[in-house]
């Protein structure tokens, strides 16, 4: 039989979208293994969080005054510059050991106390409900473990030996006692406490390492102290106290200079003040002369009233012109009978009357020729000698209103000439006022400066000014700098997100099984005809029983692709049936094929050739008799081969019969001829249920006798190196018009990608994935889910 090749899908390879889709759902189908990264890396940050002491960070911000290396600083503002402050020894000077010293004496930081935990424990400063006394002054450093047994007694490290708080103690070498005092702890609510004592120097050393000194500004003296410590209102007192030790120290000789300084403002304040009356004079005898009194306010009014009479002439050559309006409608012979509209506008009183009296007598006209009077009567003739004479008050009037507008407008645009006159004279005026306001200025804030200045010096002159000034003191309210909460949990959370990442890349990485249909394509041209998902029953035969379940709609779509495949010959078919090894669902494929060819009216019968390992007989739960080995090895005749299967009319199988030693070796013999030729007559479609291809030949044997090949895989069971192998058979047609069906897919949940509902256009693809209407869907509960899974990886 001449082996004819499937044309394959046009397009092998996965659009960008598709690729990105298949990525995203590959890991959200190990969403667990995020959720319990993310759960155990967020837990040991808690744990991290919980038992690590807290960092926090006050500061204070203090400006370094350039005053404070003397006169000189003075000039040099004066001299319109000044000498940049070196705030580099500004702050070796406040980190010194010796400046730490001094806070370290103030604060009496040589002790200091712990409340002891069963993991950390926490400094306590200035709340301790004690304090250890040295009665002679000790030579070293100690560490003292203090366990109150009541508010009078206590004992000392592992020693049980009891004391009495205001004993005297000499331990290890230290004469000392303990004095109470009040304190948050007062109560006793902690027993265990832990006090330290270094000396001085000592001291001095431990409590620089939390100091930090920054610039607050790249220019000017600001500089910024802050320090990190477990406990704020410590490290507040720690600036605060440095800053304070800072400001005390020395300042030589400032009176001394300030004294030159005051000397020498008041000779140039004298210089000064002279020059200052003489602007001052000259700049009054300028605005009397000028008359100038506020440029910039006089400009204004100018150029407003400038704006206002302009404004003014507009309105009034509009009225003018509706005023000639009105006489060119009176002088129009046309009109001279009919009403006057209206004055336009014009408020003129005089004309509304002559207006409504001329109108009054054009209706009164009117009226008489409407009540049978004739143009010619002398009613009429009289009222048009009145019209007549109205009319001629009108323009009268007209012509007076004009008058008056124009004679206004001369006057306004006389008004504007002359606002034009002054507002052109202001630039000059204002330059000239400038000019002297400028000198009265510029003596005026050379004046106040000396006089500031003097003032200055005398105050110095009768204290002394500190080098520094606090900007901003400390505050025991500060930031924690670590742990930071936010940062931990965000490592933790960007541990728990990369990791499963990681880890689940290296397990897709050493997957080699067949997962999603790109695997498929990516191998393959082999047209994939159906896609059967998961049966979660236990019964092999599904129709006809439950024939509206899901893998039976899949079946029946199987059955109308293989048209595609087979072409003409649909009606009448041999159907190879095998796979890569067993365990792929081979039999139930075929099992299952048949019942829906029988179904659609076809005779059907099922070949279990499957001589090594038969499963199709014990599926349908028929009884072993003769079978093919009988048939083959002359022990049975070719009708007493089939058996029906019950509940399913059209449908047949021959079993395998008893398992020969030689399988490959029967299958050689003429016997088969005659039996295919037999079938052919008696059958319309005959499946043949063969051996794995890729373990025996069996299949390669039969495959002369078919008219077209059922190639089963098993997702997440076939591996994707047997892809190759079943690409090479299609390419070089040693099985008949090859097709795929990929059997056991995944159709629910986040593994529904793993399935090919969505992305083979068969099964689901046409809409069945959710309709309860097309077909019947079967309920598992979670727990039969997880049971499946588990014989699923078995």
């Amino acid at each position: 039989m001449k082996n004819e090749r499937v044309v394959s899908k046009s397009s092998k390879p996965e659009s960008i979208d598709f690729n990105i889709k298949e990525l995203f759902f590959k890991y959200v189908h190990y969403s667990w293994i995020f959720v319990v990264a993310m759960g155990l890396s967020l837990l040991c940050a808690w744990i991290y969080l919980r038992y690590t002491k807290a960092k926090y960070s006050v500061s204070a911000t203090m400006m370094i005054r350039s005053e404070s290396k003397g006169g000189t600083d003075i000039f040099s503002d004066m001299m319109l510059f000044k000498e940049n402050v070196n705030k580099q020894n500004e702050m070796l000077i406040l980190k010194s050991r010796s400046m730490m010293a001094r806070v370290v004496d103030s604060l009496g930081l040589q002790f200091s106390y712990y409340v002891t935990g069963n993991v950390k424990s926490t400094n306590i400063y200035k709340e301790s409900p004690f304090q250890v006394e040295f009665l002679t002054p000790p030579g070293r450093g100690m560490s003292l473990e203090v366990h109150f047994l009541s508010s009078t007694t206590y004992t000392l490290g592992m020693d049980v030996t009891k004391y009495v708080v205001g004993q005297p103690v000499n331990y290890a070498g230290f004469n000392f006692r303990l004095a109470l005092r009040e304190s948050p702890y007062s109560n006793l609510s902690v027993k265990d406490f832990l006090v330290t004592y270094m000396p001085r120097e000592s001291a001095a050393m431990a409590y620089m390492g939390g100091l930090n000194i920054q610039n607050a500004a790249d220019m000017g003296g600001m500089l910024q102290i802050s320090y990190v410590t477990e406990n704020p209102m410590l490290g507040a007192d720690i600036v605060n106290t440095l800053m304070e030790q800072y400001r005390q120290n020395a300042i030589e000789d400032k009176n001394e200079t300030n004294r030159k300084i005051v000397s020498f403002i008041n000779d140039r304040l004298n210089i000064v003040e002279r020059q200052l009356d003489s602007v001052e004079k000259e700049l009054q005898q300028f605005k009397s002369r000028e008359q100038v009194i506020d440029l910039p306010t006089q400009s204004q009014r100018y150029f407003e009233n400038l704006v206002t009479t302009r404004e003014d002439v507009r309105k009034l050559q509009i009225q003018v012109g509706t005023a000639e309006l009105l006489e060119d409608y009176l002088k129009d012979g046309e009109r001279k009978l009919t009403l006057v509209p209206s004055t336009l506008g014009l408020q003129d009183l005089t004309l509304m009357d002559l207006v409504n009296g001329y109108n009054r007598l054009i209706a009164d006209r009117t009226l008489q020729l409407q009540t049978g009077a004739t143009v010619n009567s002398p009613a009429i003739r009289n009222l048009e000698s009145d019209i007549e004479a109205a009319r001629q008050r009108l323009l009268l009037n007209l012509a007076n209103i004009k008058a008056g507008f124009r004679k206004t407008i001369v006057s306004l645009e006389t008004q504007s000439t002359s606002f034009n006159t002054e507002i052109a004279a202001i630039p000059q005026k204002e330059r000239e006022s400038r000019e002297r306001l400028r000198q009265q200025e510029i003596k005026q804030t050379l004046y106040l400066f000396m006089l500031q200045k003097r003032e200055e010096s005398g105050i110095a002159e009768a204290s002394t000014i500190s080098d520094s000034k606090v900007i901003d003191a400390a505050l025991p309210l500060s930031y924690k700098v670590s742990p930071v909460s936010s940062r931990i949990y965000a490592i933790a959370a960007l541990a728990g997100l990369f990791i499963p990442l990681v880890v689940i890349y290296i397990i897709l990485l050493m997957n080699d099984k067949v997962i999603t249909k790109s695997d498929i394509t990516k191998a393959t041209d082999l047209p994939i005809l159906g896609e059967i998902g998961h049966n979660y029953s236990d019964r092999t035969l599904l129709f006809p029983e439950k024939s509206r379940t899901v893998v039976a709609e899949q079946t029946r779509i199987l059955r109308s692709n293989l048209r595609f495949v087979l072409g003409e010959s649909f009606d009448r078919f041999i159907l190879l049936v095998t796979s890569s090894f067993s365990g792929e669902g081979k039999s139930f494929i075929t099992t299952n094929l048949a019942a829906a060819m029988a179904l659609s009216g076809k005779r059907t019968v099922i070949l279990e050739f499957d001589l090594r390992k038969p499963k199709v007989i014990a599926g349908l739960g028929l009884q072993k008799g003769h079978g093919l080995t009988n048939y083959l090895v002359g022990g049975a005749k070719l009708e007493q081969l089939p058996q029906p299967v019950p509940n399913v009319p059209n449908l047949f199988a021959i079993s395998c019969g008893p398992v020969p030693p030689n399988p490959a070796e029967i299958l050689l013999t003429p016997r088969i001829q005659d039996l295919f030729t037999w079938l052919r007559t008696e059958f319309d479609i005959i499946i043949i249920d063969t051996a794995p291809v890729g373990l025996v030949s069996d299949a390669i044997s039969l495959s002369q006798h078919a008219d077209a090949t059922l190639y089963v895989i098993r997702q997440r069971h076939t591996f994707k190196r047997q892809l190759l192998f079943i690409d090479d058979l299609y390419q070089q047609n040693k099985l008949p018009k090859m097709g795929l069906v990929v059997n056991d897919v995944v159709s629910k949940g986040a593994s529904k990608y793993y399935g090919y509902g969505g992305h083979y256009g068969y099964g689901y693809g046409y809409g069945y994935g959710s309709q309860k209407d097309y077909y019947d869907i079967e309920s598992k509960s979670f727990w039969d889910r997880i049971s499946w899974k588990r014989k699923r990886k078995k």
